[in-house]
């Protein structure tokens, strides 16, 4: 998802084209993850902004437990199949459309 998000990609990324264009090798973990925010740092001026999400706010559909289990379990049938994909996408499309400048859901803030 981050890679979507960035343009950078870990070690498997494209390779760029006569030595420009590169995404290979822009994208790296940490070890260990220290709290819930994600670090962006420009390679250009060492910038850094740490970027937090919370979706508590955005409620999933009450029935998608029961219909993940059942995906899960191997025995969930199309239409059980179907309503999970749609809800997801659902919520999703809340989040990029109701609460994308909310900051108590997406919140960027300078790292010095």
């Amino acid at each position: 998802m981050l890679t979507l998000l960035t343009g950078a990609a870990s070690g498997n990324g494209f390779q760029g084209i006569c030595g420009r264009y590169r995404r290979k090798g822009l994208l790296s973990f940490a070890p260990q993850r220290e709290g819930e925010a994600i670090i962006f740092t420009r390679l250009d001026s060492n910038a850094s902004v740490a970027v937090t999400l919370d979706v508590s706010l955005i409620p999933a559909d009450p029935a998608q437990g029961e219909r993940l289990m059942a995906i899960l379990q191997d025995c969930a049938d199309a239409a059980q199949q179907t309503a999970f994909a749609d809800a997801w996408q659902e919520r999703v499309q809340r989040l990029l459309l109701e609460f994308a400048d909310d900051p108590r859901v997406i919140c960027v803030t300078s790292v010095n």
